[in-house]
């Protein structure tokens, strides 16, 4: 068995970089997507309230 070395290879720390890449653009597509979703959230409860006071 050989000894493990303490320092990561290279390829992890391209892994890692590309791994914490990857979060911060799903952070940013999280956010406009919760956007969207509370104005159509809105949206729909305005619609169902002027409905009801329509009918």
């Amino acid at each position: 068995m050989g000894v493990q070395s303490p320092e990561i290879p290279g390829d992890e720390h391209l892994h890692h970089k590309i791994h914490k890449q990857y979060e911060k653009e799903q952070i940013g597509q999280n956010q406009a997507i919760s956007q969207r979703l509370d104005v159509l959230t809105i949206a729909g409860i305005s619609m169902i309230i002027i409905g009801v006071f329509l009918v």
